[in-house]
């Protein structure tokens, strides 16, 4: 995570988001496997972990 964190910051996120069409929550969500809704957080190992892990990232 602290890799794509690095390879991917917030302008290169914006630029695949201006190529791509798709929005950026979404570019964001998919390059670092993270979980929207907390409901959710038990149908993948680890979720809990990498959200906590990417709010201390600052990617959320």
């Amino acid at each position: 995570m602290i890799k794509n964190a690095e390879l991917y910051p917030e302008s290169r996120l914006k630029e695949l988001q201006d190529l791509t069409g798709i929005p950026y929550q979404q570019i964001k969500q998919d390059i670092f496997s993270l979980i929207d809704d907390n409901a959710d957080l038990y149908k993948e190992p680890f979720s809990k972990l990498k959200r906590d892990m990417a709010f201390e990232l600052g990617l959320i």
